[in-house]
C-alpha cells in the first residue's frame, strides 16, 4: 500500500510538473520572427512620441533610444503627429534598422515638429550612434 502511495504522488507531481510547462511559453516565443527597429533622435535630442504606423512606439527622450521588435513587412516609421512626416520602410528578417528622428527650432523656440522625415541610417552608423545613447525604459 506504501509503493502505491509514493508512486500516486510521483504520478501527480510528475502531471502537475508537465501541464505547467506546457503551459509557459518560451522566454523568446513571442519575438520569433520580430525585427529589431531602433528609433534615436538626431540633432538636438527633443522629445517627441516616434509610430511605427498608426501604433505610438514611445516617446524620444535627449541621449535615450527606443528599441522596438516589429513584424516583417511594410511600416511608416514618424514622429511627432505629421502623418505625411514618415519614412516607409520594408521590414526583413535577419538585419537590424535604425531610424535618426531631428527636430527643427525656429526662431529660438523649439517647434516639437521633426525637421525632415525620420530617416532611415545605415546599420554601421547606427550602431554607433546609439552606442553613445541608453535605452528608454519605458
Amino acid at each position: 500500500m506504501g509503493d502505491m502511495r509514493v508512486a500516486a504522488r510521483w504520478s501527480i507531481l510528475l502531471l502537475v510538473a508537465l501541464s505547467a510547462s506546457a503551459q509557459k511559453p518560451d522566454a523568446g516565443a513571442s519575438d520569433i520572427g520580430k525585427i529589431k527597429v531602433y528609433f534615436y533622435p538626431g540633432n538636438n535630442g527633443f522629445n517627441n512620441k516616434v509610430y511605427s504606423d498608426q501604433t505610438l512606439i514611445g516617446k524620444l527622450r535627449k541621449n535615450q533610444y527606443i528599441l522596438a521588435e516589429l513584424e516583417p513587412g511594410r511600416h511608416v516609421f514618424r514622429a511627432g503627429g505629421d502623418i505625411k512626416n514618415g519614412v516607409t520602410v520594408n521590414l526583413s528578417a535577419g538585419r537590424e534598422y535604425f531610424v535618426m528622428c531631428s527636430f527643427a527650432e525656429t526662431a529660438g523656440m523649439w517647434v516639437g515638429r521633426p525637421k525632415l522625415p525620420c530617416t532611415l541610417v545605415d546599420p554601421e552608423q547606427g550602431r554607433s550612434d546609439i552606442a553613445k545613447l541608453s535605452p528608454n525604459p519605458q
